[in-house]
């Protein structure tokens, strides 16, 4: 009986065939930019600390805002370890960084411009038609166009 057929395992098993997959990326947590994060997280947690302690003696002293400035510091080292969690796993496969596309349901809607070219957002397209209005009364740039002024009296002497 050989190794590795079945039934005979004794620890080592066969494996596929297949060329396996390249391991996906993980955090490098002693990276130079993991290790200024770190740097960071633990300098600020021990400032969240200190300024804990500050407030809690202030409290027990009777400033009564000092209570909720004691419940705050913590608070914020929370919000700097997410933070500082985020930053380290941002890079990692399945993370995107922003929307790449329409929301689920809904099709962009296409404008066709007088160019040929075609306009996703016709709201977009209506702001455009307005400006362009509005530049041919009042070209940016350069004084307004000369003409009468509604409700002015300037100029009648």
């Amino acid at each position: 009986m050989t190794r590795g057929a079945a039934g005979g395992g004794g620890g080592h098993e066969k494996r596929d065939a297949r060329p396996s997959e390249p391991a996906a990326p993980g955090v490098h947590w002693l990276s130079g930019a993991s290790l200024r994060l770190h740097v960071g997280l633990f300098a600020g947690l021990a400032l969240c600390a200190l300024g804990c302690w500050v407030e809690w003696r202030r409290a027990f002293q009777g400033h009564q805002a000092a209570w909720v400035y004691s419940v705050e510091w913590p608070l914020f080292a929370l919000m700097g370890t997410y933070v500082w969690w985020r930053l380290l796993h941002d890079h990692l496969p399945g993370r995107t960084k922003g929307a790449a596309g329409p929301p689920a349901g809904r099709q962009p809607r296409e404008v066709p411009l007088d160019d040929g070219q075609m306009l996703e957002d016709p709201g977009l397209a209506a702001w455009q038609a307005y400006l362009d209005r509005l530049h041919a009364v009042d070209p940016p740039g350069g004084p307004p166009v000369a003409g009468p002024r509604r409700g002015s009296s300037r100029g009648a002497t």
